[in-house]
């Protein structure tokens, strides 16, 4: 995954609202957060499997934001 999705990425947590943030389940936060990105680039199978499994190692993270 490049730079230029991972910052694509934490625009779209930063752009989120925090309830939202907070009341997704794992699930759904990655799918929205996904989603968001798409919706600016097209993103390959595998990108989008990427960032699935970064999301997933960040959701902590992203919670935590989102109660900030």
């Amino acid at each position: 995954m490049n730079s230029q999705l991972l910052h694509m990425l934490w625009v779209a947590v930063s752009e989120t609202p925090s309830h939202l943030l907070a009341r997704f389940d794992d699930k759904a936060l990655s799918t929205h957060l996904i989603n968001s990105i798409e919706n600016r680039v097209p993103l390959s199978r595998e990108e989008q499997n990427a960032m699935g499994n970064y999301i997933a190692s960040r959701t902590p993270l992203i919670r935590e934001l989102a109660f900030q």
